[in-house]
């Protein structure tokens, strides 16, 4: 019987998977939390709204651009904007 099977068998069949999941679920949470850390340390006031915009969002890309533009940000729509230089970048290509 291989792992797959015996994994079935005992219940724990989805593990693997599972696991993946959590992990990330685990890596957004942290990315979040971050997030919301950096706005405050610099004084920038977080409306619940935003709180939970953040604090709830799953895409590890997203989650990412936020933390990149999190020192840079004056206010939390900062934070939000899309990015103004893409447009205009690909128009001048």
């Amino acid at each position: 019987m291989d792992s797959p099977e015996l994994l079935t068998e005992i219940g724990l069949g989805d593990t693997p998977a599972r696991l993946e999941e959590t992990y990330l679920e685990g890596q957004a949470k942290g990315e979040a939390k971050a997030i919301l850390r950096f706005l405050e340390a610099q004084g920038i006031s977080v409306p619940k709204e935003a709180r939970d915009r953040i604090a709830g969002c799953t895409d590890p890309g997203l989650l990412i651009r936020w933390l990149d533009r999190t020192p840079h940000a004056e206010s939390v729509d900062d934070l939000f904007a899309e990015d103004a230089g893409t447009t205009a970048d690909r128009a001048e290509a």
